[in-house]
């Protein structure tokens, strides 16, 4: 519940948004600091959480400044001060002096994120408006997805879709941000753009208290947070380090899993089995920094991490001047072959030829699963990257996009005409 209801609402501003009647029925919150549910951040230096709600209690933990708690029960008080009873995102729980905390600060609402209501059931409303006609209720908990807003007025509104498909428009009082799929506490997330500073609080202010690479493996303690003007997760690393890392930093691990299901070496070729997308990061939604033609080669850089329900690797482009840098979706993506070692004609049939051109002549027939080694190349003719090798006693040049590497024949592509 937040802070303004709890501090005392009409009951005909209830009734109006949350769709219950206004009479003897209702009773109004009590003044109250915090409640069960709340999120609260240390804000006055370290903070002892205790065993009890006493100051000769038994000391569980000392908190830094910046750290957020979850409240789970009511109020108490005891030796001249309030207490809470919370829990950290480590699942310690204890108390704390109220004095020492704040209410977490809320997220405004952007368009695409996901909100949760936090006191239903929740009228949507055909217009923004306090008057306009209820064209669906929201319970408490539901989520919906802002599409559009804000809309001042007496209050301030958004448009949301909820998960049946109803739009509407609810006030702002009565939502929170919420962490989108993915982003719960315990699930894991990946660094999609690094390095990236992780904070011992919610701001660029706090200090550093570790620095994550591109493509770390953490785990979501809490959040979303705001501060600073930017949104932040609470984290831990496989090192049980934690911290603060800014959201737009963070990729979904799909599915919850952090292994991903396709592996290509660093360093080694890779080939677009389709017109593939190259982006400024591992996201669906980064922007496109070029797209690659059906068969053209790139090189790995850095992966995989897996973010949004894909498979990414970092690869470079091109040469010289014109080489560009992005991530594709490795279920794009064939081959994984090295110069030096062997790779596999992963479909075949496939023409040896006597040079790197579709039109030479050639010198042998080589079937789907027979061994090459990779002595030279690429060489890029007609948009073909063409490498030489040898099979058996024999030497010539082949189409890499139809080669994979020894241990792992890669997927099926398009037969070389």
């Amino acid at each position: 519940m937040s802070a303004l209801l709890r501090a005392g609402v009409l009951v005909a501003t209830l009734a109006l948004f949350l769709g219950v009647a206004s009479g003897s029925g209702v009773i109004l919150a009590q003044e109250a600091n915090y409640a069960a549910g709340d999120s609260v951040v240390v804000n006055n230096g370290t903070l002892k959480l205790r065993a009890e709600a006493s100051v000769s209690s038994d000391v569980l933990q000392i908190l830094p400044e910046g750290t957020i708690l979850s409240v789970t029960g009511d109020p108490t008080s005891a030796d001249g001060l309030t207490w809470l009873e919370v829990s950290t995102s480590a699942g310690v729980a204890g108390w704390v002096s109220a004095e020492y905390v704040e209410l977490a600060p809320a997220i405004p609402p952007a368009i695409g994120d996901t909100i949760a209501v936090v006191l239903g059931p929740l009228n949507l409303r055909e217009t923004a408006s306090e008057e306009a006609s209820v064209v669906g209720k929201l319970n408490e908990g539901a989520r919906a997805a802002v599409v559009d807003g804000p809309i001042a007025g007496n209050f301030t509104w958004y448009q949301v879709e909820a998960e049946n498909g109803d739009i509407g428009w609810v006030a702002a009082d009565y939502i929170k941000v919420t962490a989108p799929e993915g982003f719960e506490p315990g699930k894991e997330v990946v660094v999609g753009t690094g390095p990236v500073n992780m904070r011992v609080g919610p701001s660029v202010d706090s200090e550093i208290a570790d620095t994550l690479d591109e493509g770390a493996t953490l785990t979501i303690l809490s959040g979303p947070l705001a501060g600073g003007g930017y949104t932040w997760y609470e984290v831990k690393t496989s090192g049980d380090k934690t911290g603060f890392v800014v959201a737009t930093a963070l990729n979904a691990v799909a599915g919850g899993e952090s292994a991903a299901t396709i592996d290509f070496p660093i360093g080694s070729f890779i080939f677009a089995s389709e017109a593939t997308d190259v982006r400024e990061a591992g996201m669906v939604d980064a922007t496109i920094v070029t797209t690659l033609a059906e068969g053209a080669i790139a090189t790995v850089t850095e992966g995989p991490i897996v973010a949004d329900d894909f498979t990414w690797f970092q690869v470079s482009v091109g040469e010289g001047d014109t080489a560009v840098t992005g991530w594709v979706q490795g279920e794009s993506m064939t081959g994984g072959i090295v110069l030096g070692t062997n790779a596999v004609v992963a479909d075949g049939p496939l023409n040896l030829r006597e040079s790197a051109s579709a039109e030479a002549e050639s010198v042998a027939l080589l079937e789907e699963g027979d061994v090459v080694n990779l002595v030279s190349g690429p060489q890029i003719v007609e948009a073909m990257a063409w490498f030489e090798v040898t099979a058996g006693d024999q030497t010539g040049f082949v189409a890499g996009q139809f080669l994979g590497p020894e241990t792992t024949a890669a997927p099926t592509a398009t037969p070389e005409a």
